[in-house]
C-alpha cells in the first residue's frame, strides 16, 4: 500500500539510508530513528503504520522497543516487521513470540520486504475493518443481523428468511 507511514528503526546508518532509499522508491513514506528511545518518540511524532526493527541498538534493544509498544494502546496494532542481522532460529521464534508481525535478516532483498511490508498492512486493514464493523453502534446484534423471537414470526416468514441465507 503505497503512501504508508513506515518508521525505520535501526543503528546502522548505512541500512537506514538503503533501506529508507528502496521504500521511498517504492512509494512508501519513511521516517527514521537511530535507536529504541529515538524510535518511541519518532513513532508518537509520526504515527507509523508500519514499523521495522533492528534487534541489536544501544540504549534499548529492538525486544524492549517492541515491549514498549505493545503496551501502548495507540501501538498495539501497528504491525512491526524485525529486520535484524540476528539469524538464529531462537531469535526469529523470540521475536515472533513478542508480537512482531514478521522476522526478516540482513540483508533483505527489496521485493521480499516490500512482500512482507504489503502483507502486514493488509492483515491491519483487515483487522482494522473487523473492528470498526463490530464496534458500529448501528450494527444489529445476533448472527445474521436479526433481532426479537422466532415466536413472533409466522411459519412462511422462518422458512423465507431461512431460504433468503
Amino acid at each position: 500500500m503505497a503512501g504508508s507511514r513506515i518508521l525505520v528503526v535501526d543503528d546502522d546508518e548505512a541500512c537506514v539510508l538503503m533501506v529508507s532509499a528502496g521504500l521511498r522508491k517504492l512509494g512508501y513514506e519513511v521516517a527514521a530513528a537511530t535507536d529504541g528511545w529515538d524510535g518511541l518518540a519518532q513513532a508518537r511524532a509520526q504515527k507509523p503504520e508500519l514499523i521495522l526493527l533492528d534487534v541489536k541498538m544501544p540504549q534499548m534493544d529492538g525486544w524492549t522497543f517492541l515491549g514498549f509498544l505493545r503496551n501502548q494502546k495507540e501501538f498495539e496494532k501497528v504491525p512491526v516487521i524485525f529486520l535484524t542481522g540476528r539469524t538464529s532460529e531462537e531469535d526469529r521464534r523470540k521475536g515472533l513470540g513478542l508480537g512482531a508481525d514478521d522476522y526478516l535478516t540482513k540483508p533483505v532483498d527489496l521485493d521480499r520486504l516490500k512482500a512482507c511490508i504489503e502483507a502486514a498492512l493488509e492483515r491491519r486493514a483487515k483487522v482494522h475493518q473487523s473492528t470498526v464493523r463490530m464496534a458500529d453502534p448501528r450494527r444489529p446484534k445476533g448472527r445474521f443481523g436479526l433481532r426479537g423471537r422466532l415466536d413472533q414470526l409466522g411459519l412462511a416468514a422462518v422458512l423465507s428468511i431461512l431460504g433468503a441465507g
